[in-house]
């Protein structure tokens, strides 16, 4: 998966906010490493349904079922430092995150915000951004057993290399 940074670093005494949109056949390994990862962090993540049911409940790839904290029409008007879309399966970037673009038609790359996918969801649709990578500003990984380290890459961009090397040392990783 492929993401770009376009947030610079806050300098304000407020924690970073995520948010990880789940629907139907997310990967539960990316998502939960991800979201545990963050939350080691200090980064206040937001679980998000997208098109689950009324208690939003999604079953993920493998069969586990997960219950996000809110739907995301309620989370139209709130603001993110980072959106992390899981992979799903199966694949496929329109039909992955039917009902996102319609709940939330602000997202799009900013100054303020970071997108992390391998299909970004913008204002003009979901696009994959494999050749149009800036290198100096965009980071990949692929698939869950990168997720931890993506999710220290992420905790290292909104709060600093030292607090991504406390996280990595309290989960005992070490990089492959």
């Amino acid at each position: 998966m492929t993401f770009r940074l376009t947030r610079k670093i806050s300098t304000t005494m407020t924690a970073p906010t995520a948010l990880i949109p789940v629907a139907n056949g997310s990967e539960e390994i990316e998502t939960v490493c991800l979201q545990d990862v963050l939350v080691r962090g200090g980064i206040q993540v937001t679980l998000a349904s997208v098109g689950g049911n009324a208690q939003n409940v999604v079953k993920m790839s493998r069969g586990l079922h997960i219950q996000a904290d809110v739907a995301i029409a309620e989370c139209v008007h709130n603001s993110y430092d980072v959106i992390v879309l899981p992979g799903l399966l199966p694949p496929g970037p329109v039909t992955s995150y039917p009902s996102f673009q319609d709940k939330m038609p602000g997202v799009a790359y900013s100054s303020d915000r970071v997108v992390v996918t391998a299909n970004c969801v913008t204002s003009r649709g979901i696009k994959t951004y494999y050749d149009e990578v800036d290198s100096s500003r965009s980071f990949e990984y692929v698939g869950p057993g990168t997720a931890m380290e993506m999710g220290l890459k992420l905790v290292e961009v909104l709060c600093g290399s030292r607090k991504a090397a406390a996280v990595a040392d309290g989960l005992l990783f070490q990089s492959l």
